[in-house]
């Protein structure tokens, strides 16, 4: 939070606030006191500082806004997020990515880490790849808990056609935990 305090007090006043407009939605904030992205987006001859508006069209204004919220009072709505909620956190998501708002990504995976199951696990991990942030850990190990359930799932064939490399290096993860614990085995049979 004194991440988000110390942009606002650094903050240009000049640059002032700027329209956000998402599927007709609009959203008014200080963006770039918060995010470098729009920062140098209002520092050049662009298209966005002439018209004082920016436009997002690759994600949902129910994201967007709850984007805008977290910028305005550094925290995520109290809301108590659920697995319901997993595409409007995989969108705010997105957005801390694109406009780099890393102070958000971390409430980010903790809400994605919380809501995490076994019907959501792969998109999670997809997006935890797809954005390379902190959480593939937890997310494997989570898998590995689980795979019983997750391999029977209708998205997993979809999953293994997409995402080998990710599959792969679940495999290899697991192998290696057993190659651990045969070795740990050995070791306490060598020493009785």
């Amino acid at each position: 939070k004194q991440e988000f305090v110390n942009n606002f007090e650094q903050f240009d006043q000049e640059s002032g606030d700027v329209t956000i407009i998402c599927d007709g939605k609009e959203f008014k904030l200080l963006l770039s006191s918060q995010s470098p992205v729009f920062k140098a987006m209002f520092e050049v001859d662009s298209k966005e500082n002439k018209e004082n508006c920016v436009h997002i069209a690759d994600c949902t204004p129910e994201a967007v806004e709850e984007f805008m919220f977290f910028l305005y009072n550094a925290m995520l709505r109290p809301a108590g997020f659920t697995s319901a909620d997993l595409e409007l956190m995989l969108g705010l998501v997105h957005l801390t990515s694109k406009y780099q708002v890393s102070v958000l990504m971390a409430s980010c995976l903790d809400v994605l880490m919380d809501i995490m199951d076994v019907d959501n696990v792969l998109q999670i991990m997809v997006a935890v790849d797809k954005y390379q942030v902190a959480g593939i850990e937890t997310v494997c190990e989570f898998m590995k808990e689980n795979i019983a359930v997750i391999v029977i799932k209708e998205d997993w064939g979809e999953f293994v056609v997409n995402y080998p490399s990710l599959v792969k290096d679940l495999i290899l993860d697991m192998n290696q935990e057993m190659i651990d614990i045969k070795d740990a085995l050995n070791d306490k049979n060598i020493n009785q």
